[in-house]
């Protein structure tokens, strides 16, 4: 099976080796994170 991970741009995705989803086979795993306001 091939995993795919899907990235939004943090840069925090690369600091702590995080994903936003995983795609394995025929599985979708998601994050539980939220957006937020930078302003």
């Amino acid at each position: 099976m091939t995993r795919h991970l899907i990235k939004g741009g943090s840069r925090f995705e690369d600091i702590a080796s995080f994903s936003r989803a995983v795609v394995d086979g025929d599985m979708i795993y998601l994050s539980g994170t939220t957006g937020h306001n930078r302003k």
